[in-house]
């Protein structure tokens, strides 16, 4: 029933054994949807949580439009390694748009939750001025007892238990709870889940820590050229 590909760690996780893990999906007779349209059986929720890198978060969306699946990417807005508000920037989210797939916020919930709605509502609008309106949807960057219970106002939460009754995810380069392919839950029963794939783990053929060094490499990079666009001034 499945293909050769064993998702199990992350030195596997390339565009070949990505394209691999979605049709093995597709051959349980599972259904890429939307967030808004999940139903019991035979959906999944594809969710990439943006962490490093929005040119990363790109190639993915390409893969993803070229599988004829509408995915979500969730953005940081306050990440320490890429600015949401740089042109550039805003102009791969905008692209990633265009693509029809879902863009949210990738919230810090330790936050205030104030300050959170505060802060979504001007980003949104500036947002939409861009011509790049983010979706009423949210996922939780930093992991806590919260994350569950973060309730935001015209805003769903995938962390919610309603999203999260089958749940896999690809943090820190491994399905942690072992293949999703092997878990009876979705090839028998074919529940419905919420599938998280990072696109730092799979756009190239890197083992993990070459992964995690080209990333780093990547934002110096991006700095770099920054400061080349400056003229020191002599006063």
């Amino acid at each position: 029933m499945f293909s050769k590909f064993k998702i199990l760690t992350t030195n596997e996780f390339n565009k070949r054994t990505y394209n691999g893990l979605i049709n093995d999906f597709r051959k349980l007779g599972y259904e890429f949807v939307n967030y808004k349209n999940l139903k019991k059986k035979k959906n999944i929720i594809l969710r990439h949580d943006v962490d490093f890198s929005t040119s990363y978060a790109k190639k993915i969306a390409i893969w993803d439009n070229r599988l004829k699946i509408k995915s979500h990417f969730f953005f940081q807005y306050d990440s320490s390694f890429y600015n949401i508000l740089n042109e550039e920037n805003i102009s791969i989210i905008r692209s990633i748009k265009k693509m029809g797939h879902t863009i949210g916020f990738h919230i810090n919930a330790s936050k205030n939750i104030k300050a959170i709605k505060s802060e979504i509502d001007h980003l949104s609008k500036i947002f939409f001025e861009s011509k790049c309106e983010f979706d009423k949807v949210f996922s939780i960057h930093k992991y806590g007892s919260n994350k569950n219970k973060l309730v935001i106002k015209n805003y769903k939460n995938l962390y919610s238990k309603f999203y999260m009754k089958l749940y896999y995810a690809d943090s820190g380069g491994n399905f942690r709870f072992g293949n999703p392919l092997l878990d009876e839950k979705i090839t028998i029963k074919k529940n419905s889940l919420q599938l998280n794939l990072h696109p730092i783990w799979w756009v190239s053929n890197l083992k993990k820590d070459e992964k995690i060094k080209s990333a780093i490499r990547l934002i110096h990079n991006n700095i770099d050229r920054e400061f080349k666009g400056f003229k020191l001034i002599n006063i």
